[in-house]
């Protein structure tokens, strides 16, 4: 008898490990559920900018100077103020290279 009780333990035991691995499985997946929304909802946040010229190219600029393509929407440098010119960033590409 002792033995049926041992494995009747152990399968009651199983049963929860089971359950718990479940339960933990759906736990991650909400939380990358949700991970991924408020990634997205960054992306979407509207950024106030305003769009001027630069050599003869049109950018957008936003209060805090980050310059921006309006094609790509990719940051592409710093507005400087003091020198009215604009500091590109580098490249993640060439940054590869070097």
């Amino acid at each position: 008898m002792a033995e049926e009780e041992g494995k009747e333990m152990k399968k009651a035991e199983d049963e929860m490990k089971k359950a718990g691995d479940e339960e933990g499985k759906e736990k991650g997946e909400l939380e990358s559920e949700e991970m991924e929304e408020e990634e997205e909802e960054e992306e979407e946040k509207e950024i106030e900018v305003e769009k001027f010229e630069f050599e003869g190219k049109t950018y957008c600029k936003t209060k805090d100077n980050v310059v921006y393509d309006p094609e790509t929407s990719e940051e592409v440098g710093m507005w400087n103020e003091e020198e009215e010119n604009l500091e590109y960033f580098e490249k993640e590409e060439e940054e590869e290279e070097e």
